[in-house]
């Protein structure tokens, strides 16, 4: 177990709107621009201060790494591949 403060206190992130990540009854969509407002948002923490991206279509040119760019990259990848395999012997009818 470790004890103690950090020697420099850690960027505390702002959250996207209740709003945003909330549903009742039914999916909606969350709008862009309170999407983009929030990447403006954490980008202004400056915690992904320093990253590029290559702009899809316009060979040489780098864009800002971002909230949405970093959450879309997330998205891509194919994470915990096993778990359907592992609930379907635990007996969880996923048919």
């Amino acid at each position: 177990m470790a004890v103690g403060w950090p020697a420099v206190p850690p960027i505390v992130r702002p959250r996207l709107t209740t709003s945003a990540v909330l549903s009742w009854e039914q999916y909606t969509e969350t709008d862009d621009a309170t999407l983009r407002n929030y990447d403006r948002i954490m980008a202004a923490t400056g915690v992904y201060q320093g990253r590029q991206v290559p702009v899809p279509g316009k060979p040489g040119e780098m864009e800002d790494y971002g909230w949405m760019e970093h959450s879309g990259r997330r998205a891509e990848q194919a994470l915990r591949t096993e778990l359907r395999a592992v609930l379907k012997r635990q007996g969880f009818g996923l048919e």
